[in-house]
């Protein structure tokens, strides 16, 4: 029969490693909980002179992306610090003005928003209150 002590100690123990795999779990969970902005809509439109603007709407303010440019394959990447998808798809197909797809991926606490192009095109983006509009042009003046 174990002693009063040695029960105690063992319980002592269980006790300490569930507090500590409970305090691992919340760690690894709460980066994501707790993201300071969620991407809440994605909208699009045609506009004049071979344009689409497409707006992605934001829970709260957005800060401005950093944006990486690639040519094989055409596509703008852009990456939302401290903020996740709060879309039910991670790929949205658009196939308008040049415009592939969206998709959505999330980097650690980063969302990375991914449009794919036909070809490189010309862009712009800006914010709007919680709105990051990004317009791609499709025609290209030669002069």
């Amino acid at each position: 029969m174990e002693s009063s002590a040695a029960m105690k100690k063992a319980i002592t123990n269980s006790s300490l490693c569930k507090a500590l795999i409970s305090a691992v779990l919340f760690v690894a969970i709460v980066p994501s909980a707790f993201a300071a902005n969620r991407l809440m809509d994605v909208k699009y439109h045609s506009i004049v002179d071979h344009q689409l603007e497409v707006e992605f709407v934001f829970e709260s303010a957005v800060t401005s992306p950093t944006v990486d440019l690639s040519a094989d394959p055409a596509e703008i990447m852009l990456n939302f610090a401290d903020t996740i998808s709060n879309l039910n798809k991670g790929v949205i197909p658009v196939d308008q003005v040049g415009v592939e797809q969206l998709s959505a991926q999330q980097q650690g606490g980063d969302l990375q928003i991914v449009v794919a192009l036909s070809q490189v095109k010309p862009y712009q983006g800006k914010i709007v209150g919680n709105s990051y509009r990004l317009t791609i042009n499709d025609d290209v003046a030669v002069l």
